[in-house]
């Protein structure tokens, strides 16, 4: 069986092989941590807390992780309170 970043390696192969560049496609349903972090206005600190938590799972690819848009909400679902962090 193929593994989740064996596939991912290979989805990036094909991506930067393909005539029409457009690898920014490859990963719909993902975010990368930058995009998370300029979404939910959050630091890479609080990404890699909420990572190395369990609270949000990533898959990396290279230097970067990617984050589910599933896996997003369902733990926006799961945490939100409806107020700000130190209120």
């Amino acid at each position: 069986m193929i593994s989740d970043s064996e596939v991912l390696t290979l989805v990036f192969k094909f991506a930067q092989n393909h005539p029409s560049g457009k690898r920014k496609f490859i990963f719909a349903g993902y975010l990368s941590s930058k995009e998370v972090m300029d979404v939910l206005s959050v630091s890479k600190r609080k990404l890699a807390e909420w990572r190395n938590a369990g609270l949000l799972p990533a898959k990396v690819f290279g230097n970067t992780f990617y984050y589910s848009v599933n896996d997003l909400v369902i733990m926006l679902e799961r945490n939100y309170t409806g107020k700000a962090a130190g209120i």
